[in-house]
């Protein structure tokens, strides 16, 4: 068998550019760009409950999100959704022991990660499995393409 050379999908369209197979500058050469916020309970927070952080622009590639905390006082796992759909960004149990302090990278799920947003998107924490208690703080990063 012989040994080829092959391109990805957007390497071929770099190769050979025409004015209509263009790239939106975020996702071929978009400079990075962060997102921060963070969320203190004021009161215990529920298995099942929802909280919104900021959240994308159009024309944006989102690339992952980082969370990070001291401890939220139990096993608290996280899904990261739109608001519709509760996992499109990270899947149910992907963020996980949220106990003690605890600093988590996770990349988007395929199928968004690098995809140039159409409109504004909502970003909501979705909580899972255990409760958590008053007075607990967690901090997020929301990891981006942008073309400016």
């Amino acid at each position: 068998m012989a040994t080829s050379t092959n391109y990805g999908v957007k390497q071929q369209v770099v190769a050979a550019p025409t004015p209509s197979t263009l790239l939106p500058g975020a996702e071929y050469s978009g400079k990075l760009r962060a997102r921060f916020d963070y969320f203190t309970s004021a009161a215990q927070i529920d298995a099942g409950s929802t909280i919104e952080v900021v959240g994308f622009k159009k024309g944006e590639a989102p690339i992952g999100i980082v969370v990070v905390t001291a401890g939220l006082g139990a096993a608290v796992t996280l899904k990261i959704g739109d608001g519709t759909t509760a996992d499109l960004f990270v899947a149910t149990g992907g963020i996980t022991s949220l106990n003690a302090a605890s600093q988590q990278f996770k990349p988007f799920a395929a199928g968004v990660a690098g995809v140039v947003l159409t409109a504004d998107t909502r970003v909501v924490i979705t909580t899972e499995d255990q409760n958590y208690a008053t007075a607990k703080t967690f901090y997020v990063v929301l990891l981006y393409a942008a073309s400016n």
